[in-house]
């Protein structure tokens, strides 16, 4: 039995399917598990249910004809063949995308299909159109998702493609956590087709254990332990493009699917995530990443500050290198989903692409960093000029009177989603403001970009700061 769904939306379509082959009245653990999505040709992807054999040889065979109705054409004669395996082939034509599934003797196109269980596909249904995942209680869920080629911003709107397949996943993932269907299971794998071509979309999808509410605000978020039902898997493409990496955090160990003439070959490993890559560097010669880590993490390069969808903060993301740590907020009783807020610190903060303003203007260091080259293009025309640093900073000083002037405004209240340029471990002085028209205290903040920067606190604002502090060095 199978479970694949697939979607075509604007730009771009994705599948997702289940990895289980044996049927329902097979034990679980007799299960044998299959690759069941292939990208093919230019920008396309096809996906089977039911005869393996016979599908996976099918689909090989497809992969040598033009992209397009001939594909599909192709497809409906095998299927009518013996009408045992059902496809469902999805593709990207002048940036519009085609979706039809192969069944019951004939090709339909559509914008959403799938093939395999009718039950499965019910409670696949339910669960993701419900409000939420109906997750264990007191626990967190933590999902998350990238492809070759991207660098994903928390701060940008994704693409419908993205929601879509994200929810998919999520639906899948569930399903087989709480389904008693036998036919389906295994782990969700999704590609997806876009412009660029076709991708596996790597994901890593976290459950940790139960009591996420008793944690102290500061405290490390654990990874979920098999004894008290926590769950990590993680899928990734190999960086080769010719094969999928699938690990079980709470196992712990995974498979390593390479692509072979006969379809996939699965490569069974052992151990911790450092373990299980060090295994497969060793048998296979290939370096694989995964979404979890047991290596000692470092500075981070950036947080993220995670709010509810009503505004509250709950979590802190600390990203290092290839390592990710969540640290706890704040607890309620109400179930509550994230969004996120960049708040990047260190060397990161002074070197995001997402700091270049735009197109027109960009700038970089030469002479070993003694000058700053701004460059402006206005359609053919370009031009530059060369600052010293202290040209510099009287043009960021220019700049910051400017847009003191402009509107809208600063907001008074971080922005939900905007990136925060912030300094680790600031160097800060304080100057007592003596004259009766300006009482207070003059707070100064050094920035390595932005210079020294001042702030004149009023009496009042002067104790509440020195009471916050007193409070959190004390926690």
């Amino acid at each position: 039995m199978t479970l694949l769904v697939a979607g075509a939306c604007e730009g771009g379509a994705w599948m997702v399917a289940d990895t289980a082959i044996t049927g329902e009245t097979m034990p679980t653990r007799s299960r044998e598990y299959r690759i069941k999505i292939e990208p093919i040709q230019e920008s396309a992807l096809i996906g089977f249910a039911n005869v393996p054999s016979v599908a996976t040889q099918t689909i090989r065979s497809a992969a040598t004809k033009p992209q397009g109705m001939q594909t599909v054409e192709f497809l409906l004669q095998e299927h009518r063949k013996g009408q045992h395996a059902d496809f469902i082939y999805a593709y990207l034509q002048d940036n519009v995308s085609h979706l039809y599934c192969i069944k019951d003797g004939k090709a339909t196109k559509s914008a959403v299909a799938f093939i395999g269980s009718h039950d499965a596909f019910s409670a696949f249904q339910e669960i993701k159109h419900a409000r939420t995942l109906n997750p264990a209680p007191d626990a967190m869920h933590i999902f998350l998702a990238g492809h070759a080629g991207t660098s994903p911003s928390p701060n940008e709107q994704k693409p419908q493609l993205y929601t879509d397949v994200t929810a998919a996943i999520l639906a899948m993932e569930n399903l087989f956590s709480k389904s008693s269907e036998r036919g389906v299971g295994g782990t969700a794998i999704p590609y997806i087709v876009t412009g660029t071509g076709t991708f596996l979309y790597n994901y890593g999808y976290s459950v940790t254990d139960p009591g996420i509410n008793k944690l102290k605000p500061g405290s490390l978020v654990m990874h979920g332990t098999p004894q008290f039902g926590g769950y990590g898997v993680s899928v990734t493409e190999l960086r080769e493009r010719d094969g999928i990496v699938i690990y079980w955090l709470q196992r712990p160990g995974g498979i390593v699917w390479l692509k072979s003439n006969d379809w996939y070959e699965p490569h069974h490993f052992s151990g911790s995530p450092s373990q299980f890559k060090a295994a497969v560097s060793t048998t296979l010669g290939r370096e694989v990443d995964l979404w979890f880590g047991d290596e000692e993490q470092g500075a981070p390069e950036s947080l993220r500050l995670l709010h509810d969808h009503v505004g509250r903060p709950r979590l802190i993301m600390a990203e290092s290198r290839r390592s990710l740590s969540f640290s706890w907020m704040q607890g309620s009783e109400d179930d509550f989903s994230i969004s996120s807020e960049a708040l990047k610190i260190g060397d990161a903060a002074m070197s995001s692409e997402q700091d270049e303003p735009n197109a027109q203007i960009s700038a970089k260091c030469v002479d070993d960093g003694v000058i700053a080259t701004l460059t402006l293009t206005d359609g053919s025309t370009t031009g530059s000029v060369q600052l010293s640093a202290s040209e510099l900073d009287n043009l960021i000083r220019h700049l910051a009177r400017i847009r003191s002037e402009m509107t809208p405004e600063v907001p008074i209240e971080l922005e939900k989603g905007k990136a925060i340029n912030a300094v680790t471990d600031p160097v800060w002085r304080t100057r007592p403001m003596l004259h009766p028209s300006m009482p207070g205290e003059l707070l100064l903040l050094r920035h390595r970009g932005l210079g020294w920067l001042g702030f004149v606190l009023p009496p009042h604002e002067v104790a509440a700061l020195g009471a916050y502090l007193v409070k959190s060095s004390e926690q």
